[in-house]
């Protein structure tokens, strides 16, 4: 077939006559093709105006749905309860989340699983912060000692250690993101992440941000800094002062 080709469509209904069952059959011009990738779609589907429709099917023709299409597609559900408020439940509304919740939830639990193994690799990472600061510590001994001897308390060079600490994680935070980001754009411009569509239904994967995501991690760099860098900021800080310029 190609476009403007002439076909008969036949109807799984008819009418019985004196020489048996007799199928409607309708005479129809190919206006156009459509393909998703879904072999399920594109192998049965036909797309017809009502008009032809009606006259196909007759008394058997019926609408099962009707569809709307989204500008926004993340806003489905919520366009959802607005349309079950208006209807007050006289009609039955699936969301395209709704009728994908099995894939939904296979990709939630993969996300767990890649979010626990991202957290242990970033608390690894954070063990730099550690050692880092415990090599400072040796480093600025003298520079320390003297702080100590001029009045500075021992929470004054507790702050000051937490304070390297949270700055390394604050600039390690404002890099890692900004390459995200960065790279996001990219990925999505050019599609760079590519999946067989006949499976997934797409032919590649874009890259979502969220804001909840970006303050979530903005946490957590603050909470992992803050302890990493709490053991080395707590020895330097109860070293008394004689003891640390004992042998300068």
């Amino acid at each position: 077939l190609k476009e403007g080709s002439e076909v008969q469509l036949v109807a799984p209904f008819g009418e019985e006559t004196p020489l048996g069952f007799v199928p409607r059959v309708e005479r129809v011009k190919v206006s156009g093709f459509f393909y998703t990738g879904t072999f399920e779609q594109d192998y049965s589907v036909v797309y017809l105006k009502r008009e032809l429709a009606k006259k196909l099917f007759k008394d058997s023709f019926y609408i099962l749905g009707v569809e709307a299409y989204l500008k926004e597609p993340y806003s489905a559900q919520r366009v959802k309860e607005r349309l079950l408020k208006k209807l007050r439940g006289k009609a039955l509304i699936n969301s395209w989340i709704d009728l994908n919740s099995s894939l939904f939830n296979a990709l939630e639990l993969e996300r767990l699983g890649l979010f626990t193994v991202l957290f242990l690799m970033v608390v690894i990472a954070s063990f730099n912060i550690t050692s880092l600061l415990f090599m400072k510590a040796k480093e600025k001994v003298k520079e320390v000692a003297v702080l100590r001897v001029f009045g500075l308390e021992e929470r004054g060079v507790l702050t000051i250690f937490l304070f390297m600490g949270l700055t390394l994680g604050l600039v390690g935070f404002t890099l890692g993101s900004t390459l995200a980001l960065i790279l996001s754009f990219f990925i999505n411009e050019y599609k760079l992440i590519r999946v067989p569509r006949e499976v997934y239904m797409m032919s590649y994967i874009p890259c979502y941000v969220q804001v909840r995501d970006f303050l979530l991690t903005f946490l957590g760099t603050i909470i992992l800094s803050l302890i990493s860098s709490y053991l080395p900021a707590r020895n330097i800080s109860r070293e008394k002062p004689a003891t640390l310029l004992r042998n300068e």
